[in-house]
């Protein structure tokens, strides 16, 4: 009678421990999937600047059309020769290789929130700068200018973009494909890792220098290049060279 009893003591007693284990495995689990939503709510709240992520976000198919829109201009057809940017009042010729990078450029803006203004494009060049060109080399004159500018305008901004483009993966690197157009900016925001305030390092601030130096060495070369270049195509003869002729042509007897 005495073994039965404490058989069933123990049995009691080992299925109300089996019962607490399982109910503080369940609080565990809860307080778990509490800090998990929290934390995506987080996540999601400094996802973008320009979108608000906690309550839907947008395929980049529709934030790159929103995009447009607030700049009053419809999509730009990337594949055609001729294309007229919203900024400009002219049509521009567009190859094939500097379609495809204007492309990659836009959706960067829709990424990255950066705004279409002089420091907007700044900063895109910047994020781009870091973050590399790959195979798209037709867009490094276009950022190292863009830098240049930013330097001017909002350094510590352009320096910001650097950063984040050095913690990311820019679409020149991962590449351009029809279907990220159907995901989501959040989505499309971590896939590339693109960050908010990342921490920078001195290694980036000693590449900064260094691109920023090389950057306005190229603004400043390129006017000047193509100003000698203009002189030199409209500069007259000179005097003696046309003497020299003359004599040639009617030498003195």
């Amino acid at each position: 009678m005495v073994r039965r009893c404490g058989t069933v003591c123990s049995a009691v007693a080992l299925t109300s421990c089996e019962l607490a284990g399982g109910l503080t495995c369940a609080g565990v689990r809860l307080k778990e999937e509490r800090r998990g939503q929290l934390a995506s709510r987080r996540c999601a709240s400094r996802t973008s600047r320009c979108y608000d992520a906690r309550v839907t976000s947008p395929t980049l198919a529709e934030a790159l059309d929103a995009y447009f829109a607030r700049g009053g201009a419809h999509r730009i057809e990337y594949e055609s020769f001729w294309v007229r940017i919203p900024e400009l009042p002219m049509a521009l010729p567009n190859p094939a290789a500097h379609g495809w990078a204007l492309r990659c450029h836009d959706l960067h803006h829709v990424l990255t929130g950066y705004g279409t203004d002089w420091v907007g494009e700044a900063e895109v060049s910047g994020f781009e700068l870091g973050g590399g060109v790959g195979r798209h080399g037709v867009a490094l004159p276009f950022d190292m200018a863009g830098v240049a500018l930013g330097i001017w305008l909002a350094p510590a901004r352009t320096f910001r973009a650097f950063v984040c483009g050095r913690r990311a993966d820019s679409l020149f690197v991962i590449g351009y494909r029809r279907w990220m157009l159907e995901r989501t900016v959040t989505e499309m925001r971590v896939m590339c890792g693109i960050q908010t305030d990342p921490v920078p390092s001195w290694g980036d601030r000693l590449l900064f220098v260094a691109w920023a130096f090389v950057s306005t060495l190229w603004l400043i070369a390129l006017p000047v290049a193509l100003l000698m270049t203009l002189l030199w195509l409209v500069a007259p003869a000179p005097r003696s060279r046309r003497r020299d002729v003359a004599m040639k042509l009617h030498p003195r007897r």
